[in-house]
Parts: structure tokens; sequence; C-alpha cells
């Protein structure tokens, strides 16, 4: 049995991992977070580990997914300053659970550690020398279930994946660049506030903006919020969304406007890193939601048919986890995972533990 952790301020999700099925749930990260993990979850005798997701790992931790040492708190201290919101949840979650089942082994899953190889001409920013000496530059995120779509397509279907696409379709949506199984580019930057708008990020907006909003009487930390928490698909709609509001092609007429604003920003950057690639040898959609998805997947396809690339008219067959949706005269394969970040972080910690078992 695996008790995972992920922050998702001001909340913190949990999942107990047993026998290939999760059990998860959400409680607010205040006094009583400790005791309601711990009622949720059930025996803790049962725990052969623990994992906690590491959103931002800054320029220290780049290794996707490492046991926990003594040494690994004063790492993720250290990172905190990158995303403080998330990181802080992690930090304390860590530092708790690690006292409380000092026996097991620990693991820490660090969500920018896939992009640390980025090459310098995709994660540099244009900035002076003392601030990228400080750690300002392109960090990517979501590295886990890019890097976990690039093996997965590869294992499933056996195609030659030099040049990969893969986007992530979410609450957070990304896409990420991957050549030969290593990070090329990614959409997201310094942190996920970059690249496509989200439920609540802003995306790419002029740096010159924050000042505008301070010079107006807004504090850093009320532009903080209000780029980060206030903003994306939410701000559009005027009110609280997700990424089930955009993902079906009826709705509203503001749901429409911003369901074009999350194609156009993808087709985009699909594009732009088909280019940089040098080509396109497939392009992977990872999604929790890849029924629903579909329509939002066929209109964005259908947009990048001068590539060339053809889709198969079928649906999805049910009970699967990966399929591969271009035609057989496609030139570029189109695969779509359901992906799921308890699952990917149980499979990487599996094999560890299995190790260490007498």
């Amino acid at each position: 049995m695996l008790l995972l952790f992920d922050p998702e301020p001001p909340h913190l999700r949990w999942c107990v991992f047993e026998q290939g099925a999760a059990r998860s749930g959400r409680c607010s990260f205040g006094t009583e977070w400790f005791r309601m993990v711990k009622e949720g979850a059930g025996s803790l005798g049962q725990v052969e580990a623990v994992g906690y997701l590491l959103r931002h790992g800054g320029d220290r931790i780049k290794e996707p997914v490492l046991r926990v040492t003594p040494q690994t708190l004063d790492q993720v201290e250290d990172a905190i300053r990158f995303l403080p919101e998330f990181n802080d949840i992690t930090c304390k979650v860590l530092d708790r659970w690690t006292k409380e089942l000092p026996a097991i082994p620990h693991f820490l899953f660090c969500d920018t550690a896939f992009f640390s190889g980025l090459p310098d001409v995709a994660g540099t920013y244009a900035v002076p020398e003392e601030l990228r000496e400080k750690g300002v530059r392109r960090f990517g995120s979501y590295g886990l279930v890019h890097q976990w779509a690039w093996d997965k397509t590869r294992s499933c279907f056996g195609e030659n994946v030099g040049r990969m696409v893969s986007v992530y379709l979410g609450d957070y949506t990304n896409v990420a660049a991957l050549r030969d199984g290593k990070s090329f580019d990614t959409t997201i930057g310094f942190t996920p506030v970059e690249g496509i708008p989200s439920q609540t990020g802003c995306g790419d907006i002029d740096a010159t903006i924050v000042f505008e909003l301070h010079s107006s009487g807004m504090s850093f930390r009320e532009i903080n919020e209000l780029l980060s928490r206030k903003s994306g698909f939410s701000a559009l709609l005027g009110r609280r969304s997700n990424y089930s509001d955009l993902a079906s092609a009826t709705g509203s007429v503001e749901n429409t406007a911003a369901r074009d604003i999350l194609i156009y920003d993808i087709l985009k950057y699909v594009g732009a890193f088909t280019a940089t690639l040098g080509g396109l040898d497939t392009l992977a959609f990872a999604t929790r939601h890849p029924e629903e998805s579909m329509s939002l997947i066929r209109e964005i396809c259908g947009r990048l048919d001068f590539l060339p690339l053809k889709l198969e008219p079928a649906g999805l067959a049910a009970g699967a986890e990966a399929w591969k949706l271009s035609h057989n005269n496609s030139k570029i394969n189109v695969s779509l995972l359901k992906s799921d970040i308890w699952q990917i972080m149980a499979h990487l910690i599996e094999p560890m533990i299995e190790e260490n078992r007498p």
C-alpha cells in the first residue's frame, strides 16, 4: 500500500494506492489536515512507502524521483521560493510524515526535473547575467506526465517516435517538445503561470503589465493573486471554470470563445515546436478525461491536416487506457493516453520497493 500526496492550494490531495487501485481524497490544508488524512487513509500499518509531489524543484532538484534522505528536506525548503504556495505544502507534509513513519521509504517526485536538461536556447531568458545566475530561467512543469507520455507511446505503439509533441489537456493545459525521450522545449516557464492560460492563471502576458498594475496602486502580493488565481479561463468566463467547460463542443457564446482561445494557443505551440524539432513523428495527447476530450482533439488535428495528419473516424475502444488515433496513411502518428498522476507516481516507485523487499 502506497500513500501519495499532491499539493493543490489551499487544499492537499492524497491517495492510497493498493493493488493497482487508487482511493483518493482532498482536505483543506489547515490545522486538521494530518488528522483528516489519517482518518481517510485507514490503517497506516499497511503503508509500504510514502510519495510527495513537488511541483517546482528550482535549480537544485534535477531527478524526477528520488528517495528521501535527511538532506532532502533542506532541498525542498530551498525550493519553496520558486512556487511558494505549492512547495510550502509539500515541505510541511514531507516533514510530518517522515517523522510519523520513519521506518519505511519515502520518495520525492519533482515535476520540473524532466526539463532540467532543456537546451540553452529554450531554457534561457534574455535577462542580465546576475538574474540568470540566481536561477531565473525556464523550468517547465508536468514533467512526470510528459516523460510518461513518451514512454507509454513507445511501449504501446512501437512507433518510431524520435520527435514528439506532447499535449497535456486539463485545468493546466501545457505542451512539451521531446526529442529522443529528452525535453526539448515547453510552454511553461519560470512557473506554470507562463504559457497557455490555465483554469486561473493568465498565461503569456507582457511583463510590463505587472508594473502598470503596481503603479495603479496594487501590491505585488495582489498582482500575484490576480494573475495566478483570478485570471485564466475562469476570468474569461466570469465564473469559476474547469477544463470540462472548454472540452465540450457545445455551450454558451462565452464558453465557445474561451475554447477557441485554448485551441488557438495549442495550435500555435504545436506548430512552433514542430518547427524547432525539425519535423514531427508523433503528436501525443494526455488527459484524465479522454472521452470528453475527443471533440477538442479532433478539431485540433483537423487544423493540422497540412502536416499531413489524418485521424481514424472511429471512436475510442472501451476499457483501454491508450489509443492510436491516426489513420494508417497518416504521416504523423497521433496517440491519446489516459493519464493519472497517482498511477504515474506508483509506477515509478513500485520497482524500487520491490528491490528492497526481503
